[in-house]
């Protein structure tokens, strides 16, 4: 592993540390479009799977953590929440599915979805399971990239409110790499973040954070001053 990657693993994971110590997590409210998507998984995904929601053996994946926060939804100026992506990586709980789908047929499952491993159990496909993370097939991707391998993913996923979500690291991680972003201009502002004032943090939290709001020309201006 090259030592700007190191470098960069360990300053974003300080980054998203004082991130989370400064949300007020302990009163997550999800709003009421993500409640009736959550409340969906709990039919559709949590009850096929054999999983209860507050077991580590699935994840929220992408950006819906984000919309916890109220504070973050106003600051990143969020639409509204538009899907639900879920990871379930182990292959005993889709062996489940496929058992449950044979007692209970679901119209809206493809023949070969739970062998492909995505799994949308609605019409209107607001709820889609894999067994994998794997966001370089995002429609926003510019081009191949990697992100942290499915397990550890897991394992670093985080209880908020009953469900277990993916971690403010990989979601950053993740968004960085879909912008194309390079490392070492990345590394430069998480150690000025690291060494500046409140002042100085703020600045830099609001340009690093805008990459995750939905104003993408202002996220694209930061990143590619931060390229050049």
């Amino acid at each position: 592993m090259k030592l700007t990657r190191i470098v960069y693993e360990h300053l974003l994971r300080e980054f998203c540390n004082d991130l989370e110590n400064s949300l007020q997590e302990a009163a997550v409210s999800p709003p009421a479009k993500l409640k009736g998507l959550l409340k969906e998984a709990d039919e559709f995904v949590f009850k096929p799977f054999g999983i209860k929601p507050n077991e580590q053996k699935y994840f929220i994946a992408g950006s819906a953590r984000l919309y916890l926060y109220p504070e973050l939804v106003k600051s990143l100026n969020l639409k509204p929440i538009g899907d639900l992506d879920m990871v379930v990586p182990d292959n005993k709980h889709w062996e489940d599915l496929d058992e449950y789908v044979k007692k209970f047929p679901n119209d809206n499952v493809g023949p070969d979805e739970i062998e492909l491993r995505k799994y949308s159990p609605t019409a209107d496909e607001l709820l889609e399971v894999f067994d994998k993370w794997l966001p370089k097939y995002d429609e926003e991707a510019t081009g191949d990239f990697e992100v942290r391998d499915t397990n550890t993913i897991l394992k670093a996923s985080r209880n908020l409110g009953g469900y277990y979500y993916m971690s403010f690291y990989d979601i950053i991680d993740y968004k960085f790499a879909l912008k194309r972003a390079k490392e070492k201009p990345i590394v430069d502002l998480l150690i000025q973040y690291r060494d500046g004032d409140q002042a100085t943090k703020e600045k830099i939290k609001k340009d690093l954070m805008s990459v995750l709001g939905n104003d993408s020309q202002e996220a694209e201006e930061f990143l590619t001053a931060a390229n050049d």
